[in-house]
């Protein structure tokens, strides 16, 4: 089953080299994280390659959700950031968005 377009859109966080964080949404979860692994993805991700994606979030049906979950995740401070990594619920609760990873398997990525 394809559960990126099933569930519409998500917000994902991935741990590129350097030990870096970056952030981004996508209809397209696994899609999406195949181009930053080929550096056809964002800028950022051409200079720090992504090494694994470390969270996702699913938004539901809509895109402008995801925009202001990315854009609250890219505010806050690097050990922000890694409790939410650690503490997903945090980020469930404030958005009312759907638990976990949607029934994707991060390790897959």
């Amino acid at each position: 089953m394809n559960y990126q377009k099933a569930m519409g859109y998500w917000v994902y966080v991935l741990r590129c080299k350097g030990d870096r964080l970056y952030t981004g949404y996508t209809s397209n979860l696994q899609q999406r994280y195949v181009l930053h692994l080929a550096g056809q993805g964002a800028k950022y991700t051409r200079s720090f390659k992504p090494i694994e994606m470390v969270q996702a979030w699913c938004t539901g049906e809509s895109k402008s959700v995801a925009m202001q979950v990315e854009a609250y995740i890219k505010k806050l401070s690097r050990e922000q950031k890694i409790r939410l990594i650690q503490q997903p619920d945090a980020l469930v609760d404030l958005f009312e968005l759907k638990a976990g990873a949607c029934g994707v398997d991060l390790t897959r990525f």
